[in-house]
């Protein structure tokens, strides 16, 4: 049985989401990034199941807080309690990814079981193959060479005289292994939290 989070249920999610990228996937995407008709990115989290239901967190991000995630100045335990609308979507969906129950929530009706480990930085260089990281700076960063940062992915333009341009990615971020995983939330098998 899932947890109780008290929240205002609404018919359906008022978006209409097309998916960008999934940030953590293990048997499934746990963390991905999504963006609505106006090209704004929500974050769509994984946090509950039981046998007929996944339970997802979805919230808006602004531009600024996606860039301070994927270089490890901002976690996502400060993400989900600091959405920019001031609340998240609790969306419940059945095993064909139907809709079956959406809420309006506050941050501060979650569970603390649903909140990400603090310590919950991303690591680009182990979670996304380099296609991945190309389509993540072409969607979200508009092609541009992403910030200067120790932790983010280096995109390096190789010239070749023989082949058309391509990117070569410097994964610089140290990867995460199961010893640095968190142990303190019922997901700590699934998440990739260094």
């Amino acid at each position: 049985m899932m947890e109780f989070v008290e929240g205002c249920r609404i018919d359906m999610l008022p978006l209409m989401l097309s998916e960008v990228v999934h940030l953590i996937y293990l048997d499934g995407p746990l963390l991905s990034l999504v963006k609505n008709d106006h090209d704004e990115t929500y974050v769509q989290f994984w946090c509950d199941a039981d046998e007929q239901t996944n339970r997802w967190l979805i919230f808006r991000i602004t531009d600024h807080q996606l860039v301070g995630y994927l270089t490890q100045e901002v976690t996502l335990y400060h993400l989900v309690l600091n959405p920019p609308d001031g609340f998240l979507y609790m969306v419940d969906t059945d095993p064909d990814s139907n809709q079956t129950g959406v809420s309006f929530v506050l941050p501060s009706a979650l569970p603390e079981i649903y909140l990400p480990p603090e310590e919950s930085y991303y690591d680009v260089g182990s979670q996304l193959d380099d296609q991945e990281k190309i389509s993540l700076f072409d969607h979200l960063l508009g092609g541009k060479i992403p910030p200067e940062s120790p932790n983010f992915p280096a995109i390096n333009h190789i010239p070749d005289d023989d082949a058309e341009p391509s990117m070569e990615l410097d994964c610089r971020a140290e990867r995460v292994t199961p010893d640095r995983l968190s142990h303190n939330h019922n997901l700590s098998q699934a998440h990739y939290w260094h």
